[in-house]
């Protein structure tokens, strides 16, 4: 197992528990047979994707409790309030001229 190969199991490590231990190997192999010769590092472009399909596979399996989502709605909710009145305070101080 090479560097690279390893370098990229740990860029695997935000997907889920189980595919990784189905896929991870697979996908690791073959990042690293369609790097370079004597590439040591992951590309920009290998790292975006590989966080980009995590985020995608962990959107799509939906959440594991059904508290998730409106505890999500009520931390947005409460975030733009707050952001809201900072803005507010910041207008009303005359900062934002």
């Amino acid at each position: 197992m090479t560097d690279l190969n390893i370098r990229y199991e740990r860029l695997l490590f935000a997907y889920p528990r189980e595919y990784r231990r189905r896929r991870g190997a697979e996908i690791a192999a073959t990042f690293s047979e369609m790097a370079a010769e004597g590439q040591t590092l992951a590309t920009g472009t290998r790292r975006l994707s590989a966080c980009c399909s995590t985020a995608r596979g962990r959107a799509s399996a939906g959440p594991r409790s059904r508290l998730i989502g409106p505890f999500t709605v009520l931390a947005m909710l409460i975030g733009g309030l707050c952001a809201a009145d900072g803005g507010a305070c910041l207008g009303w101080a005359g900062r934002l001229a």
